[in-house]
C-alpha cells in the first residue's frame, strides 16, 4: 500500500488556501499549507502550489528553496497576475507551470500530470491594451521590488496615477 502523496500550498489568501486544501484533501493527497515558506524544506515533497507574491516574501524564492532541497517536487505557480515574462521565468527556475488565479484544484491536479501542454493555462484569454499595461506596471513593479515611487518613475506615470490603478486590481 502505498501512501498518500504529499502535496505543500503556499499563497497568502487563507480563503483561498482553505479552498485549495479542500479540493485536495478530497482527492486523498495529505495536504500542508502555509502564507510564507517556513525556514528548513526538511522533508520530501510531491507536489507544491505556490503563490508569485506571498506577503512580505516572494514565490520565486519558495520555488528555488523547494526545488534546492527536493529537486524531483513537482511545482505549479500561480499568480492573480500574469505575464509572459514572469511565466517563462518561473518555467526556467523549475516549475512545471503557471496558471491565472482563481483556479481549482482540479486545474491545479491536471498540471500536476499534464506536462506537455502550454505552459500558460489561460493564455487564451483576449490581449487588451488595459492587459498589456497590467502586465508591464506588474513586471516594474517586480523589478523594483514592489517600490511604488520608483515603478511610477520608470513608467513615465505619476504615483498617485499608479497608485489608482493599483487600488483597481489587487496584487497577489
Amino acid at each position: 500500500m502505498t501512501s498518500p502523496a504529499q502535496v505543500l500550498i503556499l499563497d497568502g489568501d487563507p480563503c483561498f488556501r482553505a479552498k485549495l486544501e479542500n479540493d485536495f484533501r478530497s482527492s486523498g493527497y495529505l495536504v500542508t499549507h502555509a502564507q510564507s515558506l517556513p525556514e528548513p524544506v526538511d522533508r520530501h515533497l510531491d507536489y507544491a502550489v505556490i503563490n508569485v507574491k506571498l506577503g512580505t516574501g516572494s514565490g520565486l524564492t519558495a520555488l528555488a528553496r523547494i526545488l534546492g532541497s527536493s529537486p524531483d517536487t513537482t511545482v505549479v505557480m500561480i499568480s492573480s497576475f500574469a505575464s509572459i515574462a514572469l511565466a517563462v521565468e518561473c518555467i526556467k527556475m523549475g516549475a512545471t507551470d503557471f496558471l491565472l488565479k482563481p483556479c481549482t484544484g482540479d486545474e491545479i491536479e491536471a498540471a500536476f500530470f499534464e506536462i506537455g501542454r502550454p505552459a500558460i493555462a489561460g493564455s487564451s484569454r483576449p490581449v487588451t491594451i488595459k492587459t498589456l499595461e497590467w502586465e508591464s506596471i506588474n513586471r516594474t513593479l517586480a523589478e523594483t521590488k514592489f517600490n511604488i515611487s520608483e515603478t511610477a518613475r520608470r513608467l513615465g506615470m505619476h504615483r498617485r496615477t499608479l497608485a489608482r490603478k493599483l487600488a483597481k486590481r489587487l496584487v497577489n
